[in-house]
């Protein structure tokens, strides 16, 4: 990621002074405009007077946390029918955290302590360096096309987005677990079993993904496999939104 990315403002809500500092820094030096909030409140207040392109929000903040200050702008964005991409930042790990995260609007996630690293690899998923603006996630889930494939059975496709659900989750963290480990074998076999359950469910965008996430993987180039990957849990946060709203 190369400066400058002008115009691209970014809001981090986070109340502890050492990450503020090094996500500021970081923000800064590849172009971003970035503006400090310690609370919820604090970012809420921001989130309204100013345009964002982007959110950092911890889910830990005091007062009001990070849960409650998303579910608050996605509030607010409804009476304008805008969306700007938020990650979350926890510091703790596995499905549970992730469906908080899911449930409250967020659309990706990065694990506490945060990296340098960690902070580029996630931008990737919402910023197109060329443009320098955010990417709107495309359409990721179609229904009828869905229904189509199972024969117009209303029950079983119910069905099928439960699984999906619970082995996205698995499948994820197990994507993680590739990444932490180095293992471009596992991440490759996640990919693949991520493109049979999207295979199903009219997702045919993320399924493209997840098969360019299994080639990259085995090229082992960790961070363009780490770059997709970041691309891919953001479009399935997408995916599993849309299908929980139809």
């Amino acid at each position: 990621m190369t400066p400058p990315f002008c115009q691209f403002r970014v809001l981090v809500a986070e109340n502890d002074v050492d990450t503020q500092e090094l996500m500021a820094r970081t923000l800064k030096k590849i172009g971003m405009a970035v503006v400090l909030a310690g609370t919820g409140k604090e970012a809420l207040a921001h989130f309204g007077s100013h345009h964002f392109d982007l959110v950092f929000m911890d889910l830990a903040l005091p007062g009001m946390d990070g849960i409650a200050t998303t579910s608050a702008i996605r509030r607010h964005e409804s009476t304008f029918a805008d969306h700007v991409p938020i990650i979350a930042m926890t510091g703790l790990r596995g499905s549970a955290e992730r469906d908080r995260c899911l449930t409250a609007g967020m659309d990706s996630y990065i694990e506490k302590p945060v990296s340098s690293s960690q902070i580029k690899i996630a931008l990737l998923a919402f910023t197109n360096p060329e443009s320098l603006h955010p990417t709107r996630p495309p359409t990721m889930w179609d229904r009828t096309k869905a229904l189509e494939r199972v024969g117009g059975d209303e029950t079983l496709l119910a069905d099928l987005i439960g699984i999906f659900a619970t082995e996205n989750r698995r499948l994820l963290d197990q994507i993680d677990r590739a990444l932490l480990e180095c293992r471009p074998e596992l991440l490759q076999q996640s990919a693949r079993d991520l493109q049979e359950h999207l295979h199903y469910l009219g997702t045919s965008e993320v399924s493209e993904t997840a098969r360019r996430l299994e080639v990259t993987a085995a090229q082992h180039t960790f961070m363009k496999t780490s770059e997709m990957t970041a691309l891919l849990r953001s479009q399935l946060f997408a995916t599993e939104r849309a299908m929980s709203q139809d």
